[in-house]
């Protein structure tokens, strides 16, 4: 289990060309680029949204990998949020591989015989690892679009992720990029625009 500690922030697409410029980003090097798909799951009831879970398989290149959140706390766009992940032979769900005491109390055998699709992402990540106020930040531009059933809401968003060192330097970090281009503080995360377009449908 890790604690996932990211400021997340809105960002318009008309506005990326010009933080693909920006100093900062042109200073860390070469960026890195992957297309991550993601289907999340929950319960018909959706038992999962109601603890606070999110649930998902994510195909990252030619790796599957299932990751559950179960809590957390998201202010002015900052996200925290314990995680657990295991690497999977393919993208069909093995939600028994987890054995955290923490996951059995909301993965109960009740829940998996009832788990069904109930939204999926689909966006292309571009990332840049820097070093910044002493800590290493992981900045993700990520644009593409989260769907259920025949609903989509577009993502557009800029996530610095801190890999070590102080969750500060996120703030700084975004408020030296918002100098030069519209940065919005997000709180709200995929899967919970996910879970609004489901319960659209």
């Amino acid at each position: 289990m890790t604690d996932e500690i990211e400021l997340k922030l809105a960002i318009a697409p008309d506005d990326i060309p010009l933080l693909l410029r920006h100093p900062i980003l042109l200073a860390a090097g070469n960026a890195q680029t992957r297309l991550l798909s993601s289907q999340y799951y929950d319960t018909p009831g959706l038992d999962l949204m109601a603890r606070h879970a999110a649930f998902r398989v994510r195909r990252i290149g030619g790796l599957w990998v299932q990751t559950i959140k179960i809590g957390g706390s998201a202010v002015d766009g900052l996200h925290i949020r314990p995680e657990w992940e295991t690497v999977l032979p393919d993208g069909r769900p093995q939600p028994e591989l987890f054995t955290d005491p923490i996951i059995r109390a909301v993965l109960t055998y009740d829940c998996i015989t009832q788990l069904q699709p109930v939204f999926q992402t689909e966006f292309r990540r571009t990332t840049w690892l820097l070093t910044y106020q002493h800590s290493s930040v992981e900045v993700a531009l990520d644009q593409g679009e989260v769907t259920s059933g025949g609903h989509r809401e577009q993502i557009s968003e800029l996530e610095l992720e801190l890999k070590s060192g102080y969750a500060g330097a996120l703030t700084v970090l975004a408020e030296e990029l918002s100098r030069h281009i519209t940065l919005q503080p997000d709180s709200v995360s995929k899967a919970q625009r996910g879970y609004e377009l489901y319960q659209t449908c």
